[in-house]
């Protein structure tokens, strides 16, 4: 009986170290000194990108803040993504991870949406327009998922899809403020129909809870490959991560609590049943 209880032991703590592997982080590790992102090039660290940030349009003055952004036991490392510009202007990088390999693609971001009007998106390639800061893909072909903020007055965000074939959706807009940790779940259509992107925003005790929107359109997702950021206004954005389920996307204390949680369950069943 002791045997067989390590062997679940092992089982389901492997089950959660198995799901723990981030495809992609940019934790905006860079010198405070350094000028805008897209400087010489030299912006290029983090996990599964395949070069540097680079300017797509406009007078990017993306700048690296001190200190990175916090929430709750969220790990961070470096410094954070701001910009105080009121121009409109892209800036991108391109992701080497493959980010179609399985049914789900998850991502979370520490987002300060204070007086701020712009989109970060998971596309095709780089956002090709904008209007007031959103981001918009104006080919046919282009496409991806992006969360867009829209400053009437108040912050209003939302999920947005562009399909690759036709068509673009908007999820329900939310009024927020301040900083938050975002997490988005993308459920690819194996059939070629409507992918699925849902916008969750997650408390410091990373109860995922109920998506506040939802948008649907065809996405092929073989040609994500870009990580791309649209602003007009104040921007503010720190530790992006891109996983295959929502444990790669959330703190290791989480996933360590989900283990402490088997260990108590296990020590129940172990004074229940005397093993």
């Amino acid at each position: 009986m002791k045997k067989s209880l390590l062997i679940i032991s092992m089982i389901a703590v492997g089950g959660l170290s198995a799901h723990a592997a981030l495809l992609v982080y940019e934790g905006m590790d860079y010198d405070t000194g350094s000028g805008t992102i897209d400087s010489v090039g030299t912006a290029n660290t983090g996990t599964g990108f395949g070069g540097a940030w680079q300017t797509d349009d406009g007078s990017a003055s993306f700048t690296v803040g001190a200190d990175s952004q916090s929430w709750g036991t969220l790990p961070t490392s470096g410094n954070k993504l701001n910009r105080t510009e009121t121009s409109d202007a892209t800036v991108s990088r391109s992701v080497s991870a493959d980010l179609s390999g399985a049914s789900e693609l998850w991502f979370s971001l520490l987002l300060d949406v204070s007086d701020m009007n712009g989109s970060i998106g998971i596309a095709t390639g780089a956002f090709e327009g904008y209007g007031n800061g959103i981001g918009t893909f104006t080919n046919a072909a282009s496409g991806g998922f992006a969360i867009e903020v829209d400053n009437g007055g108040t912050c209003n965000i939302s999920a947005k899809v562009w399909g690759t074939n036709a068509g673009d959706n908007e999820g329900d807009k939310v009024s927020l403020a301040g900083q938050h940790f975002l997490v988005g779940q993308i459920t690819f259509d194996t059939d070629g129909e409507k992918d699925t992107f849902k916008l969750y925003n997650v408390g410091t005790d990373f109860a995922l809870g109920t998506a506040f929107s939802t948008a649907t359109a065809a996405v092929d997702e073989s040609l994500l490959d870009t990580l791309s950021i649209a602003s007009k206004r104040r921007y503010g954005v720190d530790e992006i991560r891109m996983g295959t389920s929502y444990v790669d996307v959330i703190p290791e204390p989480a996933t360590l609590g989900l283990v402490t949680a088997f260990g108590a369950g296990v020590l129940f069943i172990r004074r229940r049943f005397m093993i």
